[in-house]
This record gives C-alpha cells, sequence and structure tokens, in this order.
C-alpha cells in the first residue's frame, strides 16, 4: 500500500497506521536466511478508469494521478531496499471490465495502457523514467535509522498505538558500532543499549508503552429483559429484536431491525497455529443484560473449541454489543479473549462477523461497496439485498482501528470481515483485553442511502475512544 499523505510505501493495513513496506519485507529477509528477494507482482488500479476494479488484489485510487503518484513511490521504495533486486509489474494491459472469465472474474485496471493499447500517459511516464533512468541510481530509502551512535541520541519513531515495538535496521554496507538510544514514551525516556549490528541486520528493542486499563464510566444494573423458550434466547431495544441458541451457534443467532430480518453476528479470532487460522465461537455460554441509562447493553459469552487433532487453540471471548433506545445502530465492541489452549494464542487479528440473511435468507445479498481498500475510503460496508430493499452494515470512525471489508468467494459465501490487527501472544490461561476500545457499529435500514446512515453513525459516536 501507500500513503499518499506522507509518500511512503507501507504494508498492508490502513495506510496511515500500517508499518513502513521495508520493516516489514526485512522480516522476510531474516527468515528467509537473509537471500536477495524480488516482488513478483503489484500495481494499483484507479477508478477513473472506467473499469469496475471489484475483483483482484491490489490498493485502489480514484483518479490516474493518485495512481501514478502511488506506483512511482512504490517502486522507488522496493528498489531502495539493498537485498531487493528488482520487482515484475501487473501488468502490461487492462483486465475486461466484464472479467477475465467466469472462472477468473478480475476486472481491474492494472495495465500501462487500456484494452485498446492506448496508455496511460503518466504510468508511461513513471516506469520509463525509473526502468531506464533512475533504478542504478536510486540508493534513498523511506525510513529512518540511527548511524553508528557513540553518544546518547534520541529516537524519534513514527506515532504508534500502545504497545508499539520499533525496530533498528542497519541498511548500510558496514557494521555499527554499540551505543545507548534514548526512546521517549509517555512516562520517561527510556534508554536501551544498543549492540553492534552487523551490516544489513537490525535489533528489536522491544520498548513498550505501559498499558493501561481504562477504568469504567459507568455503572451498570442488571435487568431481567433476556427471556429463554426451552431452546434459547431473545430480547428486544426498540426496533431491534436479538436471539440466539443455548450453548451452540454464533453469539447471535438471529438479529431484526423494523421487522426485517437481517442474519446474525458472531465473534471471530484470526490465530497463527502453523498457519493462519480464523475460528469463530461455536458455543454461546454466557448471555447477560444490563442497562445503561436509556442504552440497553449485551454481554455475550462464546468459545471456539477446537476439533481433536485441529492446530488451533481454543478461546473463550466476549463482545458487548449496545443498542441506544430509538436508534437504528448499535455499538459492538470486544471486551477479553482468554485462551483455551495448551499453547499459546497468538492472535493476529479480531473479527466483528455480520452475516447478512436479509429477508430471511442470503440469496441476493451483496456487498454494497464492492471495491476493496480504496484509498482514504471511509471504514464501512454492508449486505444490501434488492427484494427486500434493505441493508445491513458495518461502520467507524477513519480516527478507529477497524478495518472494514464485504465480500463475496467464487461460490457465493459471504465474508462480513470487519476486523482489528494485533500482534499479540497470549499464555494458556490468559487473558488478552483490547488496550484501546475494540469498538464498530453495527447499523440497518431500508433503501439504498445506506453511506448516509454509515456517515452519520460514525461520525457522531465515539464508544471506539477510550473514557
Amino acid at each position: 500500500s501507500v500513503d499518499l499523505d506522507r509518500n511512503v510505501a507501507v504494508a498492508e493495513g490502513r495506510p496511515s497506521q500500517a508499518p513502513p513496506l521495508g520493516e516489514r519485507f526485512a522480516e522476510f529477509y531474516e527468515l528467509g536466511g537473509k537471500r536477495p528477494m524480488m516482488v513478483t507482482e503489484w500495481s494499483f488500479p484507479a477508478l477513473d478508469s472506467g473499469i469496475p476494479c471489484t475483483k483482484g488484489a491490489g490498493q485502489r485510487f480514484r483518479t490516474q494521478a493518485e495512481r501514478t503518484r502511488a506506483t512511482d513511490i512504490y517502486a522507488r521504495t522496493i528498489l531502495s531496499i539493498p537485498f531487493m533486486i528488482g520487482y515484475d509489474y501487473f501488468m502490461w494491459v487492462d483486465q475486461p471490465a466484464l472479467g477475465i472469465s467466469t472462472a477468473f472474474p478480475e476486472n481491474s485496471n492494472y495495465g500501462i495502457t487500456n484494452e485498446e493499447g492506448v496508455p496511460y500517459p503518466g504510468m508511461v511516464r513513471v516506469l520509463s523514467k525509473i526502468n531506464l533512468h533512475d533504478a542504478p541510481n536510486i540508493r534513498r530509502t523511506g525510513q529512518t535509522g540511527i548511524a553508528a551512535p557513540t553518544a546518547a541520541q534520541v529516537a524519534k519513531p513514527p506515532a504508534g498505538p500502545e504497545g508499539t515495538e520499533w525496530v533498528l535496521w542497519n541498511r548500510s554496507g558496514k557494521a555499527l558500532r554499540a551505543g545507548p538510544v534514548v526512546l521517549p514514551n509517555r512516562k520517561r525516556p527510556a534508554v536501551v543499549g544498543i549492540p553492534a549490528i552487523e551490516a544489513g541486520g537490525a535489533h528489536f528493542i522491544g520498548a513498550r508503552s505501559r498499558l493501561e486499563k481504562p477504568a469504567p464510566s459507568v455503572d451498570v444494573l442488571s435487568s431481567p429483559m433476556v427471556r429463554t423458550n426451552g431452546i434459547g434466547w431473545y430480547t428486544w431495544s426498540g426496533k431491534w429484536k436479538i436471539s440466539g441458541l443455548e450453548m451452540a451457534g454464533p453469539l447471535v443467532r438471529s438479529m431484526s431491525y423494523d421487522d426485517v430480518p437481517l442474519g446474525h453476528y458472531n465473534a471471530m479470532v484470526q490465530q497463527y497455529a502453523g498457519a493462519n487460522r480464523w475460528n469463530e465461537t461455536n458455543h454461546t455460554i454466557s448471555v447477560k443484560r444490563r442497562d445503561r441509562g436509556s442504552a440497553h447493553v449485551l454481554i455475550l459469552t462464546g468459545e471456539f473449541r477446537p476439533a481433536e487433532g485441529d492446530a488451533a487453540q481454543g478461546f473463550r471471548l466476549t463482545h458487548q454489543l449496545v443498542f441506544p433506545e430509538g436508534e437504528d445502530w448499535f455499538a459492538a465492541r470486544i471486551l477479553s479473549v482468554k485462551n483455551l489452549g495448551e499453547k499459546p494464542l497468538n492472535i493476529r487479528a479480531l473479527f466483528f462477523r455480520f452475516h447478512g440473511a436479509i429477508g430471511g435468507d442470503a440469496e441476493g445479498d451483496v456487498p454494497a461497496d464492492a471495491v476493496p481498500r480504496l484509498w482514504k475510503a471511509d471504514p464501512q460496508n454492508a449486505w444490501f439485498d434488492e427484494e427486500a430493499d434493505a441493508f445491513f452494515g458495518a461502520t467507524a470512525p477513519v480516527s478507529s482501528q477497524a478495518n472494514i471489508r464485504f465480500w463475496l468467494n467464487k461460490q457465493g459465501g459471504q465474508h462480513p470481515d470487519a476486523k482489528i490487527e494485533y500482534e499479540v501472544e497470549v499464555a494458556p490461561g490468559e487473558t488478552f483485553v483490547p488496550p484501546a476500545p475494540a469498538t464498530v457499529y453495527g447499523f440497518a435500514g431500508k433503501g439504498r442511502d445506506w453511506q448516509k446512515v454509515a456517515r452519520r453513525v460514525a461520525s457522531r459516536h465515539n464508544f471506539h475512544k477510550a473514557k
């Protein structure tokens, strides 16, 4: 990805929050035994090409001018990394607007020329200049380091969230001498000793800000508003109706608004256990309702219990759903994740899962915004059902850590990916509490103007901020 505001190439994730691209490639370089690397495919489509750009990988931009800038920044960043021997650009011509084929429906503006062979002037100019003239002399980098400290120096790392770890990377061809480095943090500056770093080597500082759990902002009172009917539970808040099963299934089995069935809601953890694994809770073990002024609060706890032989670790996860009275939205917040396994639980991301079944089933439910990873797009999306003329979605303020993308796979399966990324290891029996409120907002309504609702909800509310 590229952050055009800062003119830097970054790793995957929200461009304004993701780490520098060079840092991520440095990790791969170390894991690969410090062998030379190259990027085999990369590209940035733009929507003003007239091509849908809804299928295929890569960050999207609105205009060819933005696309050209991003291409220039990304290419120069790759070539500035000492162990990178080059790249393969993808690709010379645009994909068809209707997709390459039914089995391979990519339809994006990846080309240096369009389908008729007409070049995009900015792309031709930038890539020609880099490939024919500048590449041999590019030695600059977008990241900063400390060159051979002989006395205490103050490092100025970019702003990061609580718990950020910093790394010093020696990109020169010579070893750097040992020396102290002063890292500022919230309480008082931390002085850390840096050993000699070999040429091309890295040293992880591991300096962390102190993580403080925010104090509760309000008292909560119990309310006997969750009913059972022998096989499950149900409750309501204004036009919202919510129900689930006892000891089975997702956290919320059925959710409706204004008498329109919407689908179900669940929690998921992306964990690394030999490979990336995505596991939703499959047993609901606790449902509590508490009233907070005019808002109704559901506290839902579920577990993922792996099948025999599954390498994934089991976990217990608690979500809080807050339904303000008379509103068309609710706040969903992750409270905690407990490792129930015998090995460390390596969390990569925590998900809020808004599964669509608008009108009673998932048929006809499609992503309302089908363009993925658009530069500076608000974190929001929704399922829309044309027959029911209704939507069900998720949104978050731009200032939050949330990433939201709803999409369908080739088989038509839903992927309601509203997530917040983490890199944390939870020991067996221990509990992880997000250091900052992990919140997204669900919303629903009728008609096609889902974006107006999403923006109103995201702009007016701040459950995602610590009190």
